[in-house]
């Protein structure tokens, strides 16, 4: 490796080491004004996909979330308990449980959404519409390179 390519890959890097800083630094704030709604970060996603899709089973919300169908269990247990979200069987197959929103898991959501969509016009705070066009191609050419990698994470739970 000549020094010009040397120097190309370290950029590479330091480049993915932002785009990695970026998601810790977002996700710790979310996570910080998070906790007033009563919601673990975690639980946000799974929030997310009920709001959108109404009733879900436990598999479905963990395909959409790309969690494991044991980690969905333990975070739609927190978020049953906390009074978020309610359980009740499926009507064609009794082994299977219909996940919904409660009333105040509703109320929660449009609370959480509202801080994530304040984090996310801070991050962009100051780029014009050209500027976020720009950003979004080059991050939608970024996610297209890495669409072929198959994530372990997701293998593993298509095992279970």
């Amino acid at each position: 490796m000549d020094a010009n390519e040397l120097q190309a890959c370290d950029q590479r890097v330091e480049i993915v080491k932002q785009i990695l800083s970026l998601s810790r630094k977002h996700f710790q704030l979310n996570s910080a004004q998070l906790e007033e709604t009563g919601f673990g970060s975690g639980q946000i996603p799974v929030l997310l996909e009920l709001n959108r899709g109404g009733e879900l089973n436990q598999r479905e919300l963990a395909e959409r979330t790309h969690v494991t169908p044991a980690t969905m269990s333990g975070t739609l247990k927190r978020m049953e308990k906390n009074g978020f979200i309610v359980r009740t069987p499926d009507e064609n197959d009794a082994r299977i449980s219909r996940v919904r929103l409660t009333e105040e898991g509703k109320a929660q959501c449009i609370k959480a959404r509202g801080i994530f969509d304040e984090t996310c016009r801070r991050m962009l705070d100051g780029l014009d519409e050209e500027s976020l066009n720009q950003l979004q191609a080059l991050l939608t050419r970024i996610q297209d390179n890495l669409g072929g990698i198959a994530c372990c994470r997701m293998e593993s739970s298509k095992k279970e």
